[in-house]
């Protein structure tokens, strides 16, 4: 069977590949450079909202065995941290915050 184009007619159709200039290959260089720091600060500000996601978490569990931990306490034992029954809620946020700062 022969074919409707030939391979002659066929290549005048298809266009050329167009020389790029040293302007053309500066611009693509440049977008390439600004994708790439586009890259980078996403994922710089992913991995930064997991990081605080993960800190804030560790607080939390910090703070309720911090908590946990003080309302096994008997009250004289409170006393003697200097702890009310009370106030065992503020206490543990001092102390989660200073585990945290250190």
């Amino acid at each position: 069977m022969e074919p409707r184009i030939t391979r002659a007619e066929a290549a005048m159709l298809l266009p050329l590949p167009l020389p790029r200039s040293t302007e053309a290959m500066k611009v693509e260089a440049v977008i390439a450079a600004a994708r790439r720091d586009r890259d980078a600060a996403i994922t710089a500000g992913i991995l930064g909202f997991f990081r605080s996601l993960r800190e804030g978490l560790t607080l939390l569990r910090t703070r309720r065995e911090t908590i946990e931990r003080l309302r096994n306490l008997d009250d004289r034992q409170l006393s003697d941290i200097g702890v009310l029954r009370g106030n065992i809620g503020l206490a543990a946020n001092d102390m989660a915050e200073t585990r945290r700062a250190a």
